[in-house]
């Protein structure tokens, strides 16, 4: 089959795009000219270059794929308009292009976010039809992608919600295993408990929603099996580095002053910073958590690694690559 995917340099699309080939599909990958391509070394990839901002370069991109994959997005940015811009107007030219040029094709994945729904702040798993309510910019506009592809007419999408994701290649939670190899295990607030994917169960997700014509205009969560505390994870990550380390309490009251400092620093340099009040406002919340039984029953989805194995080959990748 040949599919168009957006993201494909990332972490996740790298991984999506490894998965695809070994099933024998044909992948087109829309990069820029400064796309780094160091983890998509494979000739059989078809390489478009083109801008989602600019619309007239996403011809070539959709006209003759079968489905399209759109990972592509922005996850750190200064202001509200500009995760819009990146998040939002992004997928609404993707769109368009697809039902101008391309008007038969057969599956459009959108890569949304648990962020889109919001925290389950009574502690219940949220499901895919509870209420959205996110708390950050970010999550906001990813929510208005889902709502736009939501009302279309007919167009043939799925979406699909990642938790935090993890796996060779994360620059984001390797910051965690950053810490525990240098014996530090950070505990902020609270203890918090999250869903979580490893990246290798996610790209299943992503190409059930391909192949299942029961996802036609679906969404679903999809991460691991089972619910972690961040204490449990990060013990994980530090039992498979072979550490001890120690707990450090960080009050979330003394959040606000380092996402300040940042905050200022971002605009001196004039780039999004990791962390940022917005991000601080995702930290704070005590319970991140889904419910995949929709995934399993309509898709067949199984994870094929626990998180334990997921940590242990991650953390393996890290040390092997020169990473820690």
């Amino acid at each position: 089959m040949r599919i168009a995917v957006t993201g494909a340099t990332g972490f996740i699309g790298s991984h999506l795009i490894e998965s695809l080939l070994q099933k024998g599909d044909h992948p087109v990958c829309l990069i820029r000219k400064t796309s780094n391509l160091q983890w998509l070394p494979y000739p059989e990839i078809e390489f478009v270059t083109g801008n989602l901002q600019e619309p007239e370069s996403l011809v070539d991109f959709v006209k003759n794929a079968e489905a399209v994959i759109h990972l592509a997005g922005i996850t750190k940015a200064r202001t509200e308009a500009e995760y819009r811009a990146g998040n939002f107007a992004g997928t609404i030219n993707l769109v368009r292009a697809i039902q101008k040029f391309n008007p038969e094709i057969r599956r459009f994945v959108y890569a949304s976010s648990q962020a889109a729904a919001g925290p389950s702040p009574d502690g219940v798993p949220l499901k895919e039809d509870d209420a959205p309510h996110p708390v950050s910019a970010y999550g906001r506009s990813k929510l208005e992608a889902e709502t736009y592809l939501k009302n279309t007419e007919a167009f043939p999408f799925t979406i699909i919600r990642p938790p935090a994701v993890y796996g060779p290649r994360d620059k984001d939670v390797f910051s965690a295993f950053k810490l525990c190899a240098r014996g530090i295990q950070p505990l902020v607030g609270k203890d918090k408990y999250l869903s979580i994917a490893f990246v290798k169960n996610l790209v299943k997700g992503f190409l059930l929603a391909l192949e299942k014509e029961c996802a036609r205009r679906e969404t679903y969560f999809i991460t691991d099996d089972g619910i972690l505390t961040w204490k449990a994870l990060t013990q994980m990550i530090a039992n498979a580095l072979g550490k001890k380390p120690i707990r450090i309490h960080i009050p979330e009251s003394l959040l606000s002053v380092p996402a300040e400092l940042s905050g200022l620093i971002g605009n001196i340099l004039n780039r999004p910073m990791l962390l940022s009040r917005d991000k601080i406002m995702e930290i704070r919340q005590h319970f991140w958590t889904v419910d995949i039984s929709k995934a399993k029953v309509e898709l067949g989805y199984k994870p094929d690694f626990t998180t334990e194995e997921g940590i242990r080959e991650t953390a393996r990748w890290y040390l092997e690559n020169g990473w820690l």
